[in-house]
């Protein structure tokens, strides 16, 4: 029990401390070899192979068939492969191995090692802020070349931490919202003025629905009430973000007008003369025009599993190859087209396909906590990140690994109340 405690610690280590191994510039290999290694090495000393619980695994099944077909046909070399289904699958065998734990104290732990790596990102994203000021990639110890994690990351934890506020209403939690919400503030990231309101809005929501109390006149009151608090939000992260406001500075003024016509100026459609600068919602078109008029057998499964897998250990050194291969650098950002362009239409639907199936899975339960709530959020948000936003869900085990974790967590509480029906 102890050496898996160690090796859960270690895992969690490497992947809450990215950031500082390379502000140190410590060997990359650290955690692009070490965790794969760590959830290789807990896969197998967790539970004996014979009783491993597996839900779910047809799916991945699936994408492992596609992505090897994908490669082969498109002569992808063995690392990026490898690496693309490493990105793809590590989260989900980590979900067995924690579904498969059978120490309830070894899950403690873990859950303890979690929540200290995520609250330590406030204080050290203020200190980073101290020492270096605003700037787009300042996201704590979990990355320095990576802008969208500022968003995405104070999302998914904004998402459970409202969630146990709701259900426990200690104050405690709005503070630690708070923190998170200057986390992605200090990243300099305008997408966390949408993402947050978003967030706090469904976590009051989902509940509700479930219970089809949605419109009674609490319920509308209390919302009102959530509504309020996510204005005061979006109007302290226009003042406090410099690129929001006119003034151009920390604590600059609130100018609505403004922050519309900036707006529709970043995401106007062919504003830029260079394709290589196309936004998101051009980039989305563009890439699905792209593919659709594609071969048929690059249409159905891509141009290869590892394709946009960029390392210093393979001959994708380019850290944008996106430019690269489609000439297109900002608006091929998204998860979405990241895996459209390697896997295909069949493989995108297979793989998103698996988180709607997890999501009906929780919706089933008559009964929700925090949890299900926090986490049918996060798939939320997890689907708006990948379609529209960004690959950090899908890439960062910070986020993707923690996401996981929950949803083993509400998993093996299904399986336990299934065995102590089956004993009685």
């Amino acid at each position: 029990m102890q050496f898996r405690i160690f090796l859960h610690f270690l895992l969690w280590s490497l992947v809450f401390l990215q950031g500082l191994m390379q502000t140190l510039s410590l060997p990359s290999f650290l955690h692009k070899v070490g965790i794969p290694f760590l959830v290789i090495l807990l896969f197998f000393t967790t539970t004996p192979n014979k009783s491993k619980r597996m839900p779910f695994f047809g799916y991945i099944l699936i994408i492992l068939i596609i992505s090897i077909f994908s490669s082969l046909v498109n002569s992808i070399s063995l690392f990026n492969f490898i690496y693309f289904v490493i990105y793809i699958t590590l989260p989900y065998f980590y979900f067995v191995i924690v579904l498969n734990e059978p120490n309830e104290i070894v899950i403690n732990r873990i859950k303890k090692i979690i929540f200290f790596y995520v609250l330590i990102q406030i204080p050290i994203s203020i200190g980073g802020f101290i020492m270096l000021g605003q700037y787009e990639g300042n996201a704590g110890s979990l990355t320095n070349s990576s802008g969208s994690v500022s968003s995405i990351f104070p999302a998914v934890v904004t998402a459970y931490l409202f969630s146990l506020y709701l259900f426990n209403k200690k104050i405690k939690y709005l503070l630690l919202i708070l923190g998170f919400f200057l986390f992605g503030l200090i990243g300099e990231k305008r997408a966390v003025t949408l993402f947050i309101p978003i967030v706090i809005f469904l976590v009051y929501s989902i509940p509700l629905i479930k219970q089809k109390k949605f419109f009674s006149t609490k319920s509308i009151k209390s919302l009102m009430i959530v509504l309020i608090f996510s204005g005061f939000a979006f109007y302290g992260a226009i003042r406090l973000n410099p690129t929001l406001n006119k003034e151009g500075k920390i604590g600059g003024s609130f100018d609505y007008e403004y922050f519309i016509n900036y707006t529709e100026d970043y995401n106007k459609i062919g504003k830029h003369d260079d394709s290589s600068e196309m936004q998101r919602a051009e980039g989305f078109m563009y890439f699905n025009s792209l593919m659709l008029n594609n071969s048929i057998i690059n249409t159905v499964i891509g141009d290869g599993a590892g394709k946009l897998i960029s390392s210093s250990f393979s001959k994708n050194t380019n850290a944008n190859l996106m430019l690269e291969y489609y000439n297109v650098r900002y608006g091929g950002r998204m998860g979405y087209i990241w895996l459209l362009m390697q896997i295909g239409y069949l493989g995108v639907i297979i793989y998103l396909s698996m988180f709607v199936s997890f999501s009906k899975k929780i919706w089933k339960k008559r009964k929700f906590s925090s949890n299900e709530v926090a986490f049918l959020v996060m798939t939320v948000i997890f689907f708006l990140d990948t379609l529209f936003y960004s690959k950090v869900f899908i890439r960062y085990f910070y986020i993707m690994g923690v996401y996981m974790f929950l949803f083993a967590i509400i998993m093996r509480e299904n399986i336990f109340i299934k065995q102590k029906v089956a004993n009685n």
